[in-house]
């Protein structure tokens, strides 16, 4: 019953800290480092926050699923790269603030460097990756 659950859960909980993963590293890099005046809205904000979503998405599936497969991997890169080409569109078609495009940069391309790995070195015990 519980592996069911964690099944259920694994995405929608890694949504919800993608979210907050990115809007806590937008406010940090604006507000609490001071680097409010000095980056603004420029990309650089936007590509931090792009890079802590993805991998708080990663890493939060592979906490809170039971297995860890390739296929569960691949299914996570899938989501995280889709979730970068939407967020890489949206503010290019409509025209308000281009700049954040980068968030959605950056989520593909920590996608792309994730795809490079097994899914075994996901797990939190697995070991260094050279």
């Amino acid at each position: 019953m519980v592996r069911t659950l964690r099944w259920f859960a694994c995405f929608p909980l890694a949504f919800l800290a993608s979210v907050l993963a990115g809007a806590l590293t937008t406010w940090m890099t604006r507000h609490a480092f001071f680097l409010g005046p000095y980056l603004g809205g420029s990309w650089t904000v936007w590509a931090m926050s792009g890079f802590a979503s993805a991998i708080a998405f990663v890493a939060t599936v592979f906490r809170v699923a039971p297995s860890h497969s390739e296929g569960l991997k691949w299914a996570t890169l899938i989501i995280v790269g889709t979730l970068g080409i939407v967020a890489t569109a949206g503010p290019l078609l409509s025209g308000h603030e281009p700049s954040s495009a980068s968030a959605g940069v950056a989520m593909v391309l920590c996608a792309a460097y994730f795809a490079r790995h097994p899914a075994a070195s996901f797990t939190p015990d697995a070991a260094p990756v050279t």
